[in-house]
């Protein structure tokens, strides 16, 4: 027996077996039937308030039971049930994140994705709640070793985790960790949890302690800010500079209350390089009379600069329709171009003869009642332009029938000189001059 007593009176006890204990009765100067049990052989029973006797209504409680003295005890191990990450994440409800295998013993398997001295993110895919953190794991097991971890599926302060881990078991290393999962910066949640994510955007605070504040910088794509922590990467609020952008990389977790991205490395927080565009350009020359011999290339000539050859645009299909790309762009460019063709008759200067929009027309950015040059702006996306020289259409209509020669000049109008099936040695005054828009004169 054990018992507590204070001034010769028993207040507590604890006794095992059917039999008084006499002995540490007159110790501690105890009456006699005061360490007894309920007198059933191989029990244990606590009896409390100084009842005693060999009686059930003076038990706290008592267990009955074979007794193995001198044996050693003997536990059956648990049973883990095998789960693939996705059943252990996937949660009760809508309203209810808990894992629905919350405090099961589990197995399940996947590929480290990041680690520290004491716990790892593992993975299985890219779907949804295909991640989860492993807390206190034994091993050596490291970033790209395929897992089988057994423990208990457990909710520590929101974050759903496999804890009590029995074993870790390494199925094959080096393996190529999946993918990360392109997020923007305020869509994290809990379908994220474990996952190996990337988010990019402007750094909009950097952490001067991040152990208190529970994060080392922010980055904000204009969706929200994403917390990024240092639970692996030490030097994360060292690694970025408020107002530069970055690509982050690391699995989640949910801490204080927030989803955090963990990178594990310096090569997981990479400045981002500034986002271009481009101008794709498709000009229908099929009605222009260019190119020929004199004037072999058609070319794009653009502001601020205004150089010849800005732009060189081929005809690979032999369509009529000459393309090309002016890349590398930022965000917010404006400028103003004209078409023009060059060759032998201009010594290759870029400024041969010259397309520009209709003067104080709707594609004119100018608007000066002099010169009509065509223009662009660039507003965060790829800009596709396509115009017939010298006017506002995409495309030039077809020429009339019959013998065809085009104006030559450097400003509209432009069209064609339809001669009437006759040649240009007789009567040049049955001629027609068709503009592009399909008006006609006689010459």
């Amino acid at each position: 027996a054990v018992a507590l007593v204070n001034n010769g009176t028993q207040v507590d006890a604890i006794i095992y077996g059917s039999s008084e204990d006499t002995g540490l009765e007159a110790l501690l100067g105890l009456p006699a039937g005061t360490l007894i049990s309920n007198g059933s052989s191989g029990s244990s029973s606590r009896v409390t308030d100084g009842q005693g006797g060999a009686s059930y209504a003076n038990d706290d409680w008592h267990i009955t039971a074979s007794r193995t003295p001198g044996s050693t005890n003997v536990v059956a191990p648990p049973t883990y049930t095998p789960y693939t990450i996705v059943e252990i994440q996937t949660p009760v409800s809508d309203s209810d994140d808990a894992s629905q295998h919350l405090d099961e013993y589990v197995e399940t398997s996947g590929v480290i994705t990041g680690a520290t001295s004491y716990s790892f993110y593992m993975q299985d895919g890219t779907a949804d709640y295909s991640g989860i953190y492993v807390y206190n794991s034994p091993g050596t097991a490291v970033v790209g070793d395929n897992v089988t971890v057994q423990g208990v599926v457990a909710e520590s302060y929101g974050l759903t985790r496999i804890e009590s881990v029995a074993d870790v078991i390494i199925n094959s290393m080096g393996n190529d960790v999946p993918t990360a999962t392109l997020l923007t910066t305020g869509s994290l949640s809990e379908a994220h949890e474990g996952m190996l994510v990337k988010v990019s955007g402007e750094c909009t605070a950097v952490s001067t302690n991040a152990g208190s504040d529970h994060w080392a910088f922010k980055v904000d794509d204009g969706s929200g800010d994403a917390l990024v922590d240092d639970q692996i990467f030490s030097d994360a609020e060292t690694s970025t500079t408020v107002g530069s952008t970055y690509d982050v990389v690391g699995p989640v977790n949910y801490y204080y209350d927030s989803f955090t991205v963990n990178p594990r490395d310096a090569a997981d927080v990479v400045e981002a390089a500034a986002t271009t565009y481009s101008v794709n350009f498709a000009i229908d020359m099929s009605s222009t009379g260019y190119p020929n011999d004199d004037y072999s290339s058609v070319v794009i000539n653009y502001s601020p600069n205004w150089f010849g050859w800005g732009v060189t645009l081929l005809d690979e299909d032999l369509d009529g329709i000459y393309t090309g790309t002016l890349a590398g762009l930022a965000d917010g460019t404006v400028a103003e171009f004209v078409v023009a063709v060059t060759g032998n008759a201009d010594g290759w200067s870029g400024w041969g003869p010259q397309f520009g929009a209709p003067v104080m027309s709707e594609c004119d950015v100018v608007q000066n009642g002099t010169n009509g040059n065509y223009g662009f702006t660039i507003s965060g996306a790829d800009v596709n332009v396509a115009y017939c020289p010298g006017t506002c259409e995409a495309t030039c209509p077809t020429p009339p029938a019959g013998l065809v020669e085009s104006f030559e000049g450097d400003f509209p109008p432009y069209g064609w000189t339809l001669y009437n099936n006759v040649s240009a040695s007789n009567d040049i005054s049955q001629a027609t001059n068709y503009a592009y828009d399909g008006t006609s004169s006689m010459m």
